[in-house]
């Protein structure tokens, strides 16, 4: 065997530029599958880097009627841990949102807040100091203590060895470092780069004034689980119902029902994996369909090269080799060029990571990470190399060892030509059939992207500033707060320029809902009054103005509707239409709300109805939508909207010096136009037209690679053909055209077979798709039309050579 692998290095050192584009043309698809891999492994396999096994972690949390999986309240997540015994271990956690620092210095970093048991139970220590442990649980309210992660020690701290024990400002609160973890660890929230982790005691001193801890129903926390050795996932659902039904009957009649549900980490809404899942299967998907594009053109090559050496495998066969021996050399040559293809696949993989990757902090500092590295990739790209080289080497060699040897030896070793028969032309085929369906997934993802970015959400973000602002880290108050917002969007109402200005709390399209509370409508059933949640936005100022958003009934929010004045609400058309009929009869209506920072119940009037517009999803239903007035429902950290005349860094200059002219010492955490951010609601139709069009152009490249060899390879098999016929009067266009047709003939057959493909399967692509259907005619006729000319062009250039050859000489030399 290692006589053989000398031998066939040699071979291939004396044909540097064969080697050279099949092992290229591996990296591609080798790469493609790995690169689709990672980020699989990243949202399924193992999802939470630095933890072992992290595929066998479970969530609990609270289901509703729609489906919605939340935050447990924290006596529900109490009992999880204190009264189940199919669990080998519990933890909490939920997603946190930290300004640390001081005055304008401060900045929005992403972390988590976590049970005492979250470290030890995930199997994660720090590289210097301590986690944080159980004993951090208790008393509520007296561990400001803080473990962060390793890229905000290096990014902030100058990777100070000597920080554990250090005190910063989080959220307003002197808290002290208590722990570094280790650079694997990223937190637990799929696709976040979490940095910093305070104990769940420490949530009502560090959430602006909201006790989720004692407040009875309000949502707190996940419990990360999982599994005892002998349980199975059964048995657990089975236990978790008889606790659910245990705890329904003790809560009281005023905290909304939920149902304790026990999902994989892989479905966890809170992360990026629900998000994520339909852009790694269409990744998969393509991959796949190149990597057998791949296959077919290496093929077609080594079937060319076993052609080129008909003298060598005749004169083994002559001497005693076998069958076996000659198909064992061909696969030993590709396994040898599959090998250095996937270590370029390697790097071709985390290459195209990092450049999807890049630019992530765009988006309200929002950091990413998916733990798309790691051994089993390495794995896989061997696994992908042993499968490579025997799809590619495996029919041609088979094909090459049959051979008539006594003709072959009476023809100087000439095999019978492949070119003539049916086996590579199918190659030929399979590539531009597998081309076609790339080339037409990237047609319809682009008008789909084109349509995402063309769509009407039901508001104008055109010239409309959001200018984050967290007045907490200056010390205000929620009065304070209120004043310091409505001063500011009154300076920036009465600017030279200004169209219009106005706040609000949660930017739209930002993919998760970060405003959820349970309504209760007034005269409602009392089954529909129990059971009623809706999202919710905190506005202020010509909100509705500023983002052109109708009013169809009632009257806007005013500057009397302050913290003395009786509450009031605006609802979106769905919601009036849903319980009232009608925008006009929902005016005067009531809703209750539990307060934010008390839990106490008040009554609220409808003052207003807007129409809807797109709230978390281009592609959500219609949904019931309230907006509460920001002087009664204040929140610390605002977006300031402001439209006006200008460039976009002018724009944005005009909000931040107006607020640092109030108060320099307030931080601005971000600043951005609108639609900037807004831009992350289309995010995935935008990477799925950019991965289509890359795959569907390298797939394209390779049909026609495969189509010019192809008529190349049987122009050299029919040159003293070719002379005859020059020779007897052919004229040069009638050989040209021979063979473009022939180029077209195996078009045809490729396109036809992709479009039956298409069509039959189209469907898959549907979750990634925007206003376009996966069949879509005009994008077929344009991919078909793509493909056909592609391979026009490939078989007209060997064609036209073919028709400039001299007879004469291939008539002597034959």
């Amino acid at each position: 065997m290692l006589q053989d692998v000398r031998l066939t290095l040699r071979m291939l050192r004396r044909s540097p530029t064969y080697a050279g584009i099949v092992v290229a043309v591996l990296a591609l698809g080798i790469g493609a599958n790995l690169l689709a891999f990672g980020f699989y492994k990243a949202l399924a396999l193992s999802p939470i880097a630095g933890v072992a096994e992290s595929d066998d972690l479970l969530i609990i949390g609270a289901g509703s009627k729609d489906g919605r999986v939340e935050d447990l309240p924290f006596r529900d997540y109490e009992a999880v841990r204190d009264r189940t015994t199919r669990f080998s271990g519990v933890a909490g956690t939920t997603l946190a949102i930290y300004s640390v620092g001081q005055g304008a210095d401060a900045r929005r970093i992403y972390g988590e807040l976590v049970s005492g048991s979250y470290f030890p139970f995930l199997g994660v220590k720090a590289q210097f100091g301590r986690t944080l442990q159980p004993s951090d649980d208790a008393p509520i309210g007296a561990h400001p203590v803080i473990a962060i992660a390793d890229s905000l020690w290096r990014r902030r701290f100058g990777a100070d060895p000597g920080i554990v024990g250090t005190r910063v400002i989080v959220d307003g609160l002197p808290m002290t470092i208590v722990g570094v973890l280790p650079p694997s660890f990223h937190g637990t929230i799929v696709g976040l780069d979490c940095e910093i982790f305070a104990p769940f005691s420490m949530q009502p001193r560090l959430s602006r004034g909201f006790n989720a801890i004692d407040t009875p129903g309000a949502r707190a926390l996940f419990a990360l689980v999982r599994l005892r050795s002998d349980v199975s996932l059964d048995a657990a659902r089975a236990e978790l119902a008889v606790l659910d039904a245990a705890l329904a009957r003790d809560r009281s009649a005023d905290v909304p029902p939920i149902r304790l549900t026990l999902i994989p980490i892989a479905d966890w809404p809170l992360g990026m994996q629900t998000y994520a899942r339909p852009l790694v299967s269409l990744m998969g998907g393509t991959a796949v369909l190149l990597l057998l594009t791949v296959c077919a053109n290496v093929a077609a090559l080594v079937l060319a090269r076993c052609v080129e050496r008909h003298g060598e495998i005749a004169a083994r066969l002559a001497v005693g080799a076998n069958r076996t021996t000659i198909v064992r050399l061909v696969l030993l040559e590709t396994l040898l060029l599959a090998v250095p293809g996937a270590l370029g696949g390697l790097g071709l993989s985390r290459l195209a990571a990092g450049l999807l990757l890049a630019g992530q902090d765009g988006v309200f500092n929002v950091r990413f990470y998916f733990n798309s590295g790691g051994s089993s990739v390495f794995v896989f790209a061997v696994a992908l190399a042993a499968f490579s080289a025997v799809l590619c080497g495996l029919a041609p060699a088979l094909r090459s060892s049959r051979v008539d040897l006594a003709s072959a030896l009476r023809d100087g070793g000439r095999l019978h030509p492949p070119g003539r028969g049916p086996f590579r032309g199918a190659l030929v085929v399979a590539q531009i059939t597998a081309s076609l369906i790339l080339v037409a997934g990237m047609a319809v993802a682009a008008r789909s992207f084109l349509a995402a970015r063309t769509a009407n959400p039901g508001f104008d973000a055109s010239r409309v500033t959001a200018v984050t602002i967290d007045t907490q880290p200056a010390g205000y108050s929620r009065a304070a707060s209120a004043l310091f917002y409505d001063q500011l969007v009154h300076t920036l109402q009465n600017m030279p320029g200004v169209e219009s200005a106005g706040l609000m709390r949660v930017p739209f399209l930002m993919l998760w809902d970060f405003g959820r509370r349970e309504f209760v409508i007034e005269g409602q059933p009392e089954t529909t009054r129990d059971r009623l949640e809706m999202s919710f936005n905190i506005i202020g100022g010509d909100h509705f103005q500023t983002l052109r958003i109708p009013l169809l009934a009632g009257r806007d929010f005013a500057r009397t509707d302050d913290a003395s004045a009786p509450r009031v609400a605006i609802v979106n058309e769905t919601l009036a239409r849903r319980y009232w009929g009608s925008p006009d009869l929902a005016l005067g209506h009531r809703l209750q709300t539990p307060e934010w920072t008390t839990g106490a119940r008040t009554w609220m009037t409808i003052v207003g109805v807007v129409r809807d517009i797109k709230y978390i999803r281009l592609t959500e239903p219609p949904t019931p939508y309230v907006y509460l007035p920001f002087q009664q429902a204040s929140s610390p950290t605002m977006g300031v909207l402001m439209r006006g005349d200008g460039d976009r860094s002018a724009l944005l200059a005009r909000v931040t010096d107006a607020a640092r002219a109030i108060d320099p010492s307030v931080p601005i955490i971000e600043a951005r136009m609108l639609d900037d951010i807004t831009r992350l609601g289309f995010a995935i139709y935008d990477v799925a037209a950019r991965v289509l069009a890359v795959v569907g152009a390298a797939a394209a490249a390779l049909a026609a690679l495969g189509v010019y060899g192809s008529v190349a390879y049987t122009i050299r098999q029919r040159l003293r053909e070719i002379g005859i016929r020059m020779a007897i009067g052919a004229t040069p266009s009638s050989i040209r055209n021979r063979f473009i047709a022939t180029g077209l003939r195996l078009a045809t057959a490729g396109v036809a077979v992709g479009l039956i493909v298409v069509m039959a399967a189209g469907r898959l692509l549907e979750s990634v798709l925007y206003g376009v259907s996966a069949t879509d005619a005009l994008s077929l006729a344009t991919a078909a039309a793509a493909i056909a000319s592609i391979v026009a062009i490939a078989a007209a250039i060997p064609a036209w050579r073919a028709s400039r050859i001299d007879p004469i000489e291939v008539l002597r030399h034959s």
